[in-house]
């Protein structure tokens, strides 16, 4: 049995997912797997069938999709899900993985930085306000620390590890809030289970930006009001 899963979620071309899956090959840590979900067909030209779990979607899955399934074929005791464009260096889940040895940890945050600038932070988890206020507390520290235990609760749905035994008890990741809310959704309903999310600096992984901080002002207002 693996004890990591990692699960790549790929939204159209499959050539979006090369720098990630490369990476992840180059560096993979022992006692993994490699799951990448694809929502069309996929050849496999480089042969790589014997490392990497291709799967197929449905045609047009959205995110939410992709990792459902993926957690649901996952055969390890946690999942690390890394979406494209995504990249990671030697050793990269280490930190992360020790945090799982506390039974009340139910996923890791790890840090994103910019693939061009280091010192720029693109994602370092989120709070949530009972308010309904959504806080990315990547613009609230420096990379280089201190990092406060500020009422972490997303560790951002796509470079998250989590537990794979509480996602399949407390999910699926819903679609009512869209692709990049669920995960906040995901991480209030562990928070409400008993369970807690941690960030770990030392897990850093490199991105020129993630997919939500595309997303439109009304697009990301509309995804909070349906999660409140």
């Amino acid at each position: 049995m693996p004890r990591l899963s990692i699960i790549i979620p790929v939204l159209g071309d499959p050539k979006q997912m090369e720098d990630s899956l490369v990476s992840v090959l180059q560096n993979r840590p022992d006692d993994c797997e490699i799951i990448v979900v694809l929502n069309r067909a996929y050849d496999d030209p480089y042969d790589l069938q014997g490392e990497v779990r291709f799967v197929e979607a449905a045609r047009g899955s959205r995110m939410v999709d992709s990792l459902n399934l993926g957690v649901g074929l996952s055969r390890a005791a946690v999942v690390h899900l890394l979406t494209c464009g995504v990249t990671v260096t030697e050793g990269w889940a280490d930190r992360a993985m020790v945090h799982f040895q506390d039974p009340a940890v139910a996923a890791v945050a790890p840090l994103v930085v910019d693939a061009a600038n280091p010192q720029r932070l693109i994602c370092a988890g989120a709070a949530y306000h009972p308010s309904g206020r959504i806080r990315k507390l990547a613009a609230r520290f420096a990379a280089e620390g201190p990092f406060p235990a500020e009422a972490l609760v997303d560790p951002d749905l796509p470079v998250a590890f989590y537990r794979t035994a509480l996602l399949k008890r407390v999910g699926p990741f819903s679609r009512h809030a869209g692709d990049w809310l669920s995960g906040l959704d995901m991480a209030l309903a562990l928070t409400q289970a008993g369970f807690r999310c941690v960030l770990e600096p030392q897990c850093r992984l490199r991105a020129g930006s993630l997919g939500e901080y595309r997303q439109g002002a009304g697009h990301r207002a509309w995804g909070a009001e349906r999660l409140f």
